[in-house]
């Protein structure tokens, strides 16, 4: 309805079972030993390799039914090239008398490397330099067919996928490091009446953790120089520890009216939506340097006098929990050989969200009122031209990433 497939279909259609077994075993390699240096790049190319392999099959197990699955991993290390604005080398000696501030400064300039500036031609204090990344991703699934009874089928899928960044950092904490899991769980049965009418009832679960954390030879807090030089990182919303899970029912039947040219769909669909972690925003705290008090960013850097200094305080970890259901109903109408018609309708409920301990009072109600109706056409004209229209109102639910954001409020 929004344009695009949606990602979480209760219902799994029905496989395309091949006979007899099926496989692939696949491996591609890229090496940095065929790469050509950029024009921005400074020196030679540096070793980097991408290794991506995997297996996939298909077949029948008598007496289970059809199985398919694949397994695979990507792992791609190596150098990152870039361009980063350090302090020139004449920069890098702290004015500051203060002991404690001194080391303070030395640390944040300890965050540069060590290098001279390469780069004049665009900007004096412009260093192109690399630094290792790695990137390591696997992506399995499994699913079963099989029947169940004369007229039932049955159909099972799990599906894992995992990926972990260890971040390039040109300049010491400049990205976080990654680790993104999900899992996906279906199951579906399936029962022919007849030839003509068909029902389906299917169940699911949906988890993705995200867990962004700076990388360990960050400085701490986050460190702003307004372009000057390149700030220290990473941003201020580092951490972030977050796990979203989908619990979802669904319906689907057909019904088919060959005297009449009809076929009735209807069904419905409910979902529990889970949101536990932790965002935040400024924790680590923001020191933000600038040309102030007649001297230059640098030199107020060298100095340690900071223009501003912010942070945010208090308890970040939030549980926010609401449902989602829709029931709907439509008609494929075969007026003639050329002329197809689609009516439907559909309501959707979106509950009040919760936060699981009471700390937010979130400001939006159950939604009771969505009725989507489409109406769509298809002609076919001369020649085999073919003219559609379509005419549709859609509803969707505020997204947690949206009503989350409430836990910076005060006085919380």
């Amino acid at each position: 309805e929004h344009g695009q497939p949606t990602t979480e279909l209760p219902v799994l259609n029905r496989s395309a079972s091949l006979g007899g077994w099926h496989g692939e075993i696949f491996e591609t390699l890229q090496n940095s030993v065929f790469n050509a240096r950029t024009f921005f790049q400074a020196g030679p190319v540096l070793p980097s390799r991408m290794n991506n392999y995997g297996v996939r099959f298909s077949g029948k197990m008598p007496g289970w039914g059809f199985l398919s699955g694949n397994f695979g991993q990507v792992k791609n290390h190596g150098m990152v090239n870039g361009n980063v604005i350090v302090p020139l080398l004449s920069e890098r000696a702290p004015t500051t008398t203060d002991p404690g501030t001194r080391a303070i400064v030395l640390r944040f300039l300890g965050a540069y490397p060590t290098a001279a500036p390469n780069r004049p031609d665009f900007d004096a204090r412009a260093l192109n330099t690399n630094s290792p990344q790695s990137t390591d991703g696997t992506d399995a699934s499994l699913r079963l067919d099989g029947s169940a009874g004369k007229r039932g089928f049955v159909s099972m899928s799990h599906a894992i996928n995992r990926q972990r960044i260890d971040a390039f950092q040109l300049v010491a904490g400049q990205n976080p490091d990654t680790a993104i899991h999900s899992q996906r769980t279906r199951t579906t049965y399936r029962y022919e009446r007849s030839e003509s009418t068909e029902f389906s009832v299917a169940a699911g679960f949906t988890r993705t953790r995200s867990n962004l954390q700076p990388e360990p030879n960050a400085v701490g807090p986050r460190v702003r120089f307004f372009n000057v030089i390149q700030n220290l990182g990473p941003d201020s919303f580092y951490p972030l520890d977050r796990a979203e899970n989908t619990f979802h029912w669904g319906a689907l039947g057909y019904h088919h009216v060959p005297s009449a040219k009809h076929r009735i769909t209807f069904g419905g669909d409910l979902y529990r939506y889970q949101l536990n972690g932790m965002d935040q925003n400024g924790a680590r705290g923001d020191f933000q340097f600038s040309s102030n008090w007649g001297l230059s960013t640098i030199e107020n850097l060298l100095r340690g006098t900071p223009t501003a200094y912010t942070q945010s305080f208090g308890n970040m970890y939030r549980g926010y929990r609401n449902w989602t259901t829709d029931v709907f109903v439509a008609d494929q109408w075969n007026v003639s050989r050329r002329l197809q018609v689609y009516a439907g309708v559909r309501h959707s409920l979106n509950t009040a969200p919760t936060e699981v301990n009471r700390l937010d009072p979130i400001p939006f109600h159950t939604d009771w009122n969505n009725f989507a109706p489409r109406v769509s056409l298809a002609y076919v004209g001369p020649r085999e031209w073919v003219a559609r229209a379509s005419y549709t109102v859609s509803f969707s639910q505020v997204a947690p990433a949206t009503y989350s954001q409430l836990r910076y409020n005060p006085p919380g």
